[in-house]
């Protein structure tokens, strides 16, 4: 299959129609939201819906890997609304 083609295939290896190009437009805007939730909130609904894959979280991982204490739920741990209790 040409990778200008624009049928769908199952294989795990090639993005779903319209994926790429949905993200791609979505990254171009991330810019322009007021809050990290609504960051969270717009990647979760892309990839729910195409990919049936849950954004549960987004991390700021510190400069220095060994700073575990410079993780904050809700400063730089973000889950997303759907998350789990207990996750």
């Amino acid at each position: 299959m040409s990778p200008h083609s624009s049928k769908r295939t199952d294989d795990p290896a090639q993005f779903p129609d319209g994926l790429a190009q949905e993200l791609l437009n979505y990254s171009r805007g991330v810019s322009d939201v007021k809050t990290p939730k609504e960051v969270l909130d717009g990647l979760h609904a892309i990839t729910s819906k195409r990919l049936q894959l849950n954004a549960f979280a987004a991390i700021r991982f510190p400069e220095r890997a060994t700073d575990w204490d410079a993780l904050e739920l809700g400063k730089t741990v973000l889950l997303h609304d759907s998350t789990p209790k207990g996750w």
